[in-house]
């Protein structure tokens, strides 16, 4: 968001959607999908008839652990910012 030019409103109002209890609730989220795709992975590998098909939960655990390592450097940036030793 763009801080606004006028001087009395220069803080930055975080939307409730991006805030720190948000990316937690997130990340919690995404480490539950990655734990259902590595079900997904472990029955593909040992069922043969779906071996074929590893490649749907490999894919999600993939994207779920993209998105979870992004919205963790957000909050670990976020929380550097408002700190007053960095």
């Amino acid at each position: 968001m763009k801080l606004d030019q006028n001087s009395v409103y220069r803080s930055v109002i975080t939307p409730w959607y991006d805030s720190n209890a948000a990316c937690r609730g997130m990340l919690v989220f995404l480490g539950l999908v990655i734990l259902f795709a590595g079900v997904g992975i472990w029955v593909a590998l040992t069922n043969s008839d779906y071996e074929a098909y590893v490649w749907f939960p490999v894919t999600l655990a993939s994207l779920a652990a993209f998105v979870m390592v992004k919205t963790g450097f957000r909050l670990v940036h976020r929380n550097r910012e408002d700190s007053p030793f960095f």
